[in-house]
């Protein structure tokens, strides 16, 4: 939903602010395989997912999709940008041998902003993303 930061700060966003196409799925619950046909039809660049709950379901359909002999043409998919749960290496691996996209994996807030990025893709393999915050991170308690 885009009152959540993935779906606003990490998936509209950045296309608003040049001018490009916003693309949203018809379904009230995540369908991967209507995701794989928008993607196709819509010639989508940038998709923006949250970790494993969304990259599982993907994978699964594209190996089905290869199974049927059915491969959506993924070529247009330049990056998928996941934020707000983990995207287990394993998953990411499986992702990229569908997809030439870079997979960017995002730690950040929707008060603060982004603090830190991995990326894969069929060159550089995939991490389960660790973070490890500078020094000076001050983490406030509730009793603070």
């Amino acid at each position: 939903p885009l009152m959540h930061g993935t779906g606003m700060w990490v998936g509209a966003m950045p296309a608003l602010n040049v001018g490009g196409t916003v693309v949203l799925l018809q379904s009230r619950s995540f369908d991967a395989d209507e995701l794989l046909d928008v993607i196709e039809s819509e010639g989508v660049t940038r998709c923006a997912i949250v970790g494993d709950a969304f990259a599982r379901p993907i994978l699964r359909a594209l190996e089905a999709a290869e199974a049927r002999g059915e491969l959506p043409d993924l070529s247009s998919l330049k990056t998928i940008s996941s934020s707000g749960a983990m995207w287990s290496a394993e998953i990411k691996d499986g992702l990229t041998r569908y997809t030439s996209a870079v997979l960017s994996d995002g730690l950040g807030s929707t008060e603060g902003g982004g603090y830190g990025t991995v990326t894969a893709d069929r060159t550089a393999k995939g991490t389960t993303a660790r973070f490890t915050p500078t020094p000076d991170t001050l983490v406030l308690g509730t009793d603070d």
